[in-house]
Parts: C-alpha cells; structure tokens; sequence
C-alpha cells in the first residue's frame, strides 16, 4: 500500500527525501558568512581560483601540506644528528678512560 503512494508522489514530482526547495539538509546550516572569509585574501583566492572551477587549489593544497611535512621531517632529522654527534663524541671520550672494575 505504501509503495504504490510514495511511487504516486515521486509520478507526481514530489520528492519527500529533500524538502521542496530541493536544497539538502545540510546547507541550511550555513548561514552568512565565516569570519575566515572577511580577510581580503581569502575574497581574492576564492574568486580567482574556487568561483572559476579551476584544479589550482588541489595543487596549492598538495604543496602547502608537502611543504610542512618536509619542515616537520627536516625539524626531526636534525634532532635525530644532533643525538648521534652526541652519542659518537660520548663514545669517543668515554673509550680512551681505563675500564672500572
């Protein structure tokens, strides 16, 4: 019984999975502005590169998360140097001393 009216309503154009203004649930949450998007920066990136449709922004997405991950990697490589210059001139100074028994 239930079938046969909700294929009714759907013959009909009326669609009770959205409301009647076809928008999803989701978008009604947003509602004015971000405060991220007051800074002139972001008006001129979004339209320049979001409001055309263009890949850019993937790209600048890749390279902005390449590029901390290397000064992260970069931060970590040196601390991992400076401990084995430290462990090599330990060792150099602690091999000449004459064993403790």
């Amino acid at each position: 019984h239930s079938s046969r009216r909700r294929a009714a309503m759907t013959r009909a154009g009326i669609d009770y999975r959205f409301p009647t203004d076809r928008q999803p649930a989701y978008l009604s949450l947003i509602k004015g502005e971000l405060p991220i998007q007051k800074f002139r920066f972001v008006k001129w990136y979004n339209e320049k590169y979001f409001v055309p449709g263009t890949f850019r922004p993937v790209l600048h997405t890749i390279a902005v998360v390449m590029t901390i991950g290397y000064f992260i990697d970069y931060h970590y490589h040196l601390k991992y140097l400076q401990h084995s210059r430290k462990l090599k001139h330990l060792q150099e100074k602690y091999s000449d001393a004459p064993a403790e028994h």
